[in-house]
Formats: structure tokens, C-alpha cells, sequence
């Protein structure tokens, strides 16, 4: 799938940002992005979607290449970790602020925290809005976790604070709708951080080296990786809804 994917409705341009290509891949169809796909029209944005990897190490020059438009907003969208014990996995989570690791907070726009909420009770999409926390790592054991939830936020993503300081920077709306993938009691294998490529991929060799070795951990990997699907999906049906309707 070649990106930037560009679609979407009548109305102004907004850039969402996965940060790899299994997000952006398996959200394309839900937001009327995928190759071949000819949605009906609709008064929502124009919508533009794009990769900035693991961590937001590839932030997209503004507009992106190829973008006719200027942009009316900025959306991290993907997968997240819970840390709230409500934001079990598959649990939407729109953030209300994401907070710095060293400390500070920057709110989001209420009016797409506001319409995505309204669009996942819509969907029968579990939701949780709060703070979000940006992590420059990830977060893998239930004790990293805890710690973590003591400041108050319900979830932890490593993209939502160059994200939000991008759009910033050039005074546009930023919001943060986002799927747990591992909810706060949940243990991800230790050797995840090692296997991710800069795309964010698990190529299937370094899978296929995880499971000479380390048989356990390959198997936790390929359940995780159809648990993200399934929160891809609900995140996706949401997305669908919030899209197609005018900005707010």
C-alpha cells in the first residue's frame, strides 16, 4: 500500500497519522481509503493518511506531497496501551490532553474529543476519554504500567507528543482517537522493542528467529497481533462515523 492515501469527503483536508503500516493498512477501508474503494460522498473532510513510525520518528512535511489542500486538522490514530482499569483492550480511547513524560500537558481539540465519543456510543464501541501519556518507550510489564497510570492518565502511546507539538507549531486542531491493544495488567513480550523494523514491522524472519529461540514469545506475538486487528476494527467503525461528519 503505497502512502500518502488520499479520499474522503466534501469538506476541508485532515491528516491522520498511523504510526505503521499495520494500522494504516487495516484503518484505509474504514475511512473509505482503501485501493479500489469508491465510498459514497459525503459532507465530511477530505481525508489524507499517512506513517510516521514507531514513536513519530518520520513527522510528514506539512502539507504532505501530493496534498491539494491545506489542512484543517491533525489525528494520531492506531493502537495505544491501557492504563486505566477500564481501558481494557479494544477499548477506544480519545484523549483530552496528552502529557509530556517529564511532566506538562497540552490539551486536545474538544470538538473532535466530543464527536468521537458521541460516534464510538453510536457504534457500541467501548470509549474512555482522559489524559494520554507519550511515552519514547514502550511500556511492557504491569509495574512500568502502574507507575505510569500515577499520573492520572487512562493510556500511553509513543506518537502523541511530537504529534500534538507539530500541530501545534503550525496552529492546527490536534486530536487523539486510538485502540488499547494491552490493557494495564497485561505483560508484551520482552523481545518486541528488539523485533520492530523502522516501519514498525515484525518482518517475518525476525518472527520466524523469535521461534527457533524463544517459541513462547513468537506465539504471544501472533495473538497480539490478531488482538490488534480487533481493536483496529472497533477504532475503525468509529473513525467511519467521525469521519463522515462535518468538522467541528
Amino acid at each position: 500500500m503505497e502512502l500518502p492515501l488520499l479520499g474522503g469527503g466534501s469538506g476541508p483536508t485532515v491528516l491522520l497519522c498511523a504510526a505503521t503500516a499495520f494500522e494504516a493498512r487495516l484503518l484505509a477501508r474504514s475511512v473509505g481509503l482503501a485501493p479500489g474503494q469508491r465510498p459514497e460522498p459525503h459532507p465530511g473532510p477530505r481525508v489524507v493518511l499517512v506513517c510516521v513510525g514507531v514513536g513519530a520518528t518520520r513527522l510528514p512535511v506539512l502539507p504532505p506531497p501530493g496534498v491539494p489542500s491545506s489542512l484543517s486538522a491533525l489525528l494520531g490514530v492506531g493502537l495505544c496501551g491501557g492504563l486505566a482499569p477500564a481501558a481494557a483492550p479494544g477499548t477506544v480511547v480519545v484523549a483530552t490532553a496528552v502529557q509530556e513524560a517529564g511532566g506538562g500537558s497540552r490539551p486536545c481539540h474538544p470538538g473532535w474529543a466530543a464527536l468521537s465519543r458521541r460516534a464510538a456510543a453510536g457504534a457500541g464501541v467501548p470509549v474512555l476519554a482522559g489524559p494520554v501519556l507519550w511515552s519514547p518507550r514502550l511500556l511492557l510489564v504491569p509495574e512500568e504500567k502502574a507507575s505510569a497510570a500515577a499520573t492520572g492518565a487512562v493510556a500511553v502511546d509513543m506518537e502523541s507528543g511530537p504529534l500534538l507539538r507539530l500541530a501545534a507549531g503550525r496552529g492546527l486542531p490536534f486530536a487523539s482517537i486510538r485502540a488499547v491493544l494491552d490493557g494495564p495488567g497485561d505483560r508484551l513480550p520482552a523481545a518486541l522493542p528488539g523485533l520492530l523494523g523502522p516501519d514498525g514491522e515484525v518482518g517475518g524472519g525476525r518472527l520466524l528467529a523469535l521461534a527457533l529461540r524463544r517459541p513462547v514469545q513468537a506465539l504471544t506475538l501472533v495473538a497480539l497481533a490478531g488482538r490488534g486487528r480487533r481493536a483496529l476494527g472497533a477504532l475503525g467503525k468509529v473513525l467511519e462515523t467521525v469521519l463522515a461528519e462535518p468538522e467541528p
